[in-house]
C-alpha cells in the first residue's frame, strides 16, 4: 500500500476547507467576480453600430413605400423550377431588386438595396425542404450582408455561432453578389 506524505495531505484538507467557507466566513476585504447579466453583455461587433445604422434606415424607407415609380417585372430561367426579379424606381433610379428563384429542393429569395446609387445592403434567405416543394418542416436560412465604397465589411448569417468569418469567405462572398448584382443590373436595363 502506497502512502500519501503528511505535506500533501496536510495541503489537500486546507483546499477542501478553504473552498466549503461560506461568504460570512470570507474576508471582507476580499474580491468576488459578479456574475453576468443581459445587461452587462455588449453586442458583438458594437463598432459596427454606427456604420451599420444609415443602412438600416435606407432599409427600413425603402420598405415602407407603398406606391414606386415603376416596377419592372422579369421572369428568370436561371434553375429549371423558374423564378423572378423585380426593380423598384423612384425618380432618381433603381433603388431595389427582389430576385425570387424556385428549385426543386428549396427556394431563394434575394434583396438588393441600394443607397445613392450603390450597392448598400442584401438580405438573402433561403427555404430548403425535407422533400420535393415541401414547405412544411422545412429549414429555413438567412445572411444579411453590408456594403460601404463596393466592399462587404459585415455578414450575419442565421447559422453562425458568433465566430468572425474568415477574410476568404467574406471575399468570395462579396464576389459571388456582385456577380449576381451586375447580372441583375443588366437585366434591368432590358427593355
Amino acid at each position: 500500500m502506497k502512502l500519501i506524505p503528511l505535506y500533501q495531505m496536510i495541503l489537500c484538507c486546507s483546499l477542501i476547507f478553504c473552498l466549503q467557507q461560506t461568504k460570512a466566513q470570507r474576508p471582507s476585504n476580499v474580491a468576488v467576480l459578479k456574475e453576468h447579466t443581459a445587461e452587462q453583455d455588449l453586442p458583438v461587433n458594437e463598432y459596427l453600430v454606427s456604420a451599420i445604422k444609415p443602412i438600416k434606415a435606407n432599409y427600413n424607407k425603402l420598405n415602407s413605400i407603398a406606391k414606386w415609380q415603376k416596377v419592372k417585372r422579369i421572369d428568370l430561367d436561371f434553375s429549371s423550377e423558374g423564378g423572378e426579379a423585380k426593380f423598384y424606381y423612384l425618380k432618381n433610379g433603381l433603388q431595389k431588386m427582389v430576385v425570387r428563384q424556385f428549385a426543386e429542393m428549396s427556394q431563394k429569395l434575394s434583396e438588393y438595396y441600394l443607397m445613392q446609387g450603390k450597392l448598400s445592403f442584401v438580405y438573402e434567405t433561403e427555404m430548403r425542404y425535407k422533400s420535393t416543394l415541401e414547405t412544411k418542416d422545412a429549414e429555413v436560412v438567412s445572411d444579411r450582408f453590408y456594403f460601404a465604397k463596393g466592399k462587404l465589411f459585415h455578414l450575419i448569417n442565421s447559422e453562425d455561432c458568433g465566430a468572425p468569418f474568415s477574410s476568404d469567405y467574406m471575399k468570395g462572398e462579396e464576389e459571388r453578389i456582385f456577380e449576381e448584382y451586375n447580372q441583375l443590373r443588366k437585366l434591368s436595363l432590358e427593355k
